[in-house]
């Protein structure tokens, strides 16, 4: 499990990523139960990201967000790339949203050092329910 969100949203809640990494954390159980850290890069052109990181540190600083900070994926590679090495850790980066038609991905910035897979398909929502629904 990861717990991710949007990266831009942090710009607005300067305590966000701390809260993000402290309940990863919390959650990180070795041997029972694996918490990433993780966040969110958001490219309505060229495609989403889940960022996920092995240890306990996020990456906090840029915050990746593609709308003022990181508007191209080469400049998130090249961030991943620095927090990797000053931290001597691994990180993945996978296509999120991959079919989506607003926001499709772009392939051709696909980084094979980080993009390992995929996800083939999302579906928002899909851990609520509908209240009055007759198995409810």
């Amino acid at each position: 499990m990861a717990i991710t969100d949007h990266a831009e949203i942090m710009l607005y809640n300067p305590t966000a990523l701390n809260d993000i990494e402290s309940s990863t954390n919390q959650a990180n159980d070795p041997n029972n139960f694996v918490a990433f850290q993780g966040i969110e890069y958001t490219n309505v052109e060229t495609g989403h990201y889940i960022c996920i990181f092995e240890g306990e540190q996020l990456l906090k600083s840029p915050v990746l967000d593609s709308y003022f900070i990181v508007k191209k994926p080469n400049q998130l590679w090249s961030i991943l790339d620095n927090f990797t090495y000053e931290t001597n850790t691994r990180a993945l980066a996978l296509p999120h949203h991959t079919t989506k038609k607003s926001y499709m991905q772009d392939w051709t910035y696909v980084n094979p050092k980080y993009v390992k897979l995929a996800e083939v398909t999302s579906v928002h929502g899909e851990c609520l329910f509908e209240q009055r629904h007759e198995l409810n």
